[in-house]
This record gives C-alpha cells, structure tokens and sequence, in this order.
C-alpha cells in the first residue's frame, strides 16, 4: 500500500520537474543569446559599414562603366565637342564620393 502512495506522489512530481527544467533550459538560452548579441554588436557595426561601402563600390563602378559606353559613343557622334564628351569631370566627382566612404 505504501508504495502506490509513493507511486502516485513521483507521478505528480515528475511533470512539474519536467516543466521546471524546461524552463530553466529556455532561461539559459535567452541569456546566452542576449549575451551572443552584446559580444557581436561593435563587430555588427563594421559589418554594416563595409556592406554600405561594398555597395556604393559597386554603383560607383556602374556609373563609370556607363559613362565610358557614353562617351565611346559620344565620340563617334560628330556633332558633338569635345568638352561635351569628356567625362572625367564627372567620374572625378564619383570617385571622390567613394573615397569619402572609406
């Protein structure tokens, strides 16, 4: 008779331990997250900087090749004199916003 007693009592407790250590096991990662993000954060800054300068490289790099199509086509256009073509104004003036990004 005891042990049916004793029985019934570790079938109710069990659940709850269950529950407890499930519990603890979402507290501890919850902190092991939050600490994961405080060790990344100045490391998530660079990372943001060098994507933002990676992008503007690549459109910089873009807008040059076009204005060299451009002016390859404009100089075969007669019409056209020789300052309106040239086009190295302009690609100075992208080629320092680029260098004032890194």
């Amino acid at each position: 008779m005891g042990n049916t007693t004793l029985s019934k009592k570790s079938s109710s407790i069990a659940p709850t331990v269950l529950i407890f250590k499930s519990m603890m096991q979402i507290r501890e990662k919850k902190e092991m997250d939050d600490l994961f993000k405080k060790a990344q954060k100045p490391w998530v800054k660079y990372l943001n900087r060098v994507n933002k300068c990676k992008a503007d490289y690549h459109n910089i790099c873009r807008i040059e090749k076009t204005a060299i199509n451009q002016e390859k086509n404009a100089l075969s256009d007669s019409s056209l004199s020789k300052e309106q073509v040239s086009v190295s104004t302009f690609l100075c003036n992208q080629k320092s916003t680029f260098s004032r990004c890194s």
